[in-house]
Formats: C-alpha cells, structure tokens, sequence
C-alpha cells in the first residue's frame, strides 16, 4: 500500500461514514503491524505475532486472482517488495514506492526491529556488501516465478545477493529510518515516524518512480456517505488477501495486488483516542487513514479477525457522526474519566495473568490499551517495594570478572 505521512499541518479531521461503495476494486486498509512479515525459506510457519502485511481485501464480487496487478511496462510500475534474508532460516517482506531511481520509500517497521523481534536492529547493520544484513527490492509484479524465481535467485542462486536487473531485483546498499519510530518500543513501532529510505547499489533505469505528497490534501467543502472525503486512491501490496467476507486469509504468494478506496480521515490516533477514551495516548501524528468492513457488518454472521478493523469501524463511525453534529465541525469527547487506585490495581494484574490480551483486557474495561500497558509496567516495578527496603550490602556484588 502506499502510505503516506503528513507532517507540519494543522490538526484537523476529514471524516468519511464508513459505508463505502461496494466497488469491485475497493480494498481494505492495513491492520496494525507489529513487525516486518516473516517467512519460512522452504516451507514452515512465521513466528508468532508477525503480520502479512499490506493486506489487501477486495470487494466481492472481485476476488485476490483480480486484484493482481500487472500494470506497467512488462508488469513494473514503481511499487515493490521487500526481502531481507534473516540469515536464521526466514526473510522479511515489506512493500515499498521507488521515488527516484536510487531510492525506495517504505515503512520504518520492516527494518527497525531485529530478527527475533526482541530489540532494535541499527539502520547501519543493513548491506551485504558491506557485510551486513542482506536486503532488497523487487518490482516485478510476481517476484516467484517458477524457473525464474527473482527472489531464489537472490538468495540461493548464483546472483546471491546481487542486483538483476533482467528481473527487476535491485539489492541494497544503505538504509535509514527515523528513530522516532523505536521511542515507543518493540511492539510500538509502527504508531509513528513509520518512514524509512533505502538507496539501491545499482540505479533502477528501468523501473518507473513515483511522486511524493508533502502537503496535506485541501479540506472538502462536504462530506459524502458513499465517497468520503471525494479523494479517492489506489492501494498496492504484496501481502495477504482475501475478500470482505472472509479478510487477509490468503497467504503471501509474491504477487502485487491492486485496489480502490476512498480516504476517511485525515487526522491522528489522538483524535480517535480522545473521542473514545476522552484522553489522548501521545500519537499526534496527521496520517491518511482508509477504511473497509465486512459487508456484513453488524449482522450476527459478520466475521472477527485479520483485515477486518470490527469495533474500529465502528469507532470510527461514531467518530465521524460526532465531528460532523458538533458545532463547527469540532470533535466532541467523552468527558475525562479519573479511575481509582483500586480499578487500576484490578486491570495491571490482569493484564499480568496474561490470560488475555491487551485488546480484549481494553474492551472489557473500557480502558485504552495504552493506559492498561502504563498500570501493568507501573505494578511490576513497584512489586519489590511491597517488601519493604533492604540494606545495600544484604547482597553480595556480582562479580563480572
């Protein structure tokens, strides 16, 4: 998918009803990331917790086989795939925009993070021919063709961490992303500053580049229930796929796919957060943000899970209905709510058992997920104060010699 972050413009909200046209091309927007994808060389499962990843769910009666995008001289348009050989038996897939013919525009996520997703990995340690971590990209519209895997290639074949540019796979050199995307640790970094640069070691003549949106779309005079904001826009991915009723079931297969959807809004997680918890979360980045249901969406037969934003959408809708009714177009909110130490205590030690995640802990409670996450690290680091303080020397020194 193409995202794109807006920086340097004034807080506002261009909200959209979530009732979109069931168009063909219209696809879902991506699920939040914990991580870059990661893949099995030779079959096998990814580890837990990582997420295929732009999903793109398309409208029936379009189905993924549709959706496959083919666009562009000899099928390359601009927008590829990420891999990056973890050297411990799995690559990482990203999706990325070529925005001049040596560098790819991608999300901070797919490289900040190291391999067993327990820390950050340095923007530095990138590069095979320097010695590091190997990583490129690949703009064909399948980058696994049987007998001419671009991919296989690259990892096992005699152009092992080469650029070939009969397939379109250019390796990489350098990679940068923006520090701000680790401040809130491993798990959080994909809730801002998500934008990372990769320079090609070999420049992609034969790959075309895409423009850059640095400022912010003007605001629409109206709202629309079928078309939003009016703006409409194209997403590309090669992650999982799926169509509304059944969401990203499809594995990742190297394919890009192509869809539609309208922008819903242009504003920050703290303006959803404020609506629906009445306090913001620290997440006030401006980001384009889309949206697509399960058509059957508030039936009994409406499905959970993967590329389906459930309780979202509907937060999002209230969002919308809230912001449009208020005076001016200012968003209404929850009034703030003070919670006793007791309930505090009652939800950390929940979140502690682990029995259940912080998403659900965060709908039985009504609590923001990151208010639970605050109250859990709070109890744990004052759990040795329940006993009282003990002398400095009851201890001996570790000895690290």
């Amino acid at each position: 998918m193409i995202t794109t972050s807006i920086r340097g413009v004034a807080r506002r909200a261009l909200l959209a009803t979530t009732a979109l046209v069931a168009l063909p091309g219209i696809a879902a927007a991506q699920e939040a990331p914990t991580g870059m994808i990661n893949s099995a060389q030779g079959g096998g499962s990814a580890p837990a917790g990582s997420i295929q990843d732009p999903t793109i769910v398309i409208a029936q009666p379009g189905t993924p086989t549709t959706a496959r995008d083919t666009s562009g001289p000899n099928g390359v348009n601009g927008v590829g795939q990420m891999v990056v050989d973890q050297q411990n038996g799995f690559i990482g897939l990203c999706t990325g925009t070529l925005i001049n013919p040596r560098t790819v525009l991608f999300a901070a996520h797919c490289v900040n993070e190291n391999a067993n997703s327990t820390g950050f990995r340095d923007p530095w340690a990138y590069g095979a021919q320097q010695g590091g971590v190997p990583i490129a990209f690949g703009f064909a519209a399948n980058n696994n063709v049987a007998g001419n895997s671009a991919f296989g290639q690259w990892l096992n074949g005699a152009l092992k961490y080469q650029t070939n540019k009969a397939n379109y796979l250019y390796n990489f050199n350098q990679v940068l992303y923006n520090p701000d995307s680790t401040k809130l640790g491993v798990g959080g970094n994909f809730l801002q500053g998500d934008v990372a640069l990769a320079s090609l070691d070999t420049p992609a003549t034969n790959v075309p580049t895409w423009a850059v949106l640095f400022s912010a779309l003007p605001v629409p005079n109206a709202i629309n229930d079928t078309t939003g904001t009016g703006y409409h826009v194209a997403e590309y991915g090669y992650g999982n796929n799926g169509v509304g009723n059944t969401g990203g079931v499809g594995g990742i297969d190297f394919r890009r796919r192509a869809a539609e959807n309208y922008v819903g809004l242009l504003g920050s997680l703290d303006d959803i957060d404020l609506f629906l918890f009445g306090a913001t979360g620290g997440l006030p980045q401006n980001l384009y943000q889309l949206d697509f249901d399960d058509p059957r969406r508030g039936t009994a037969t409406a499905r959970g899970g993967s590329g389906n934003l459930n309780s979202g959408d509907k937060w999002i809708a209230d969002l919308t209905a809230a912001m449009l009714a208020a005076p001016g177009g200012k968003m209404s909110k929850r009034p703030r709510r003070n919670h006793s130490p007791a309930f505090k205590a009652k939800v950390a030690l929940a979140a502690v058992k682990g029995e259940k995640t912080l998403a659900e802990l965060a709908q039985q409670y009504d609590v923001h997920p990151n208010l639970i996450n605050q109250w859990r690290s709070r109890l744990l680091e004052g759990a040795a104060d329940v006993f009282g303080s003990e002398p400095a020397a009851s201890e001996p020194a570790i000895d690290v010699t």
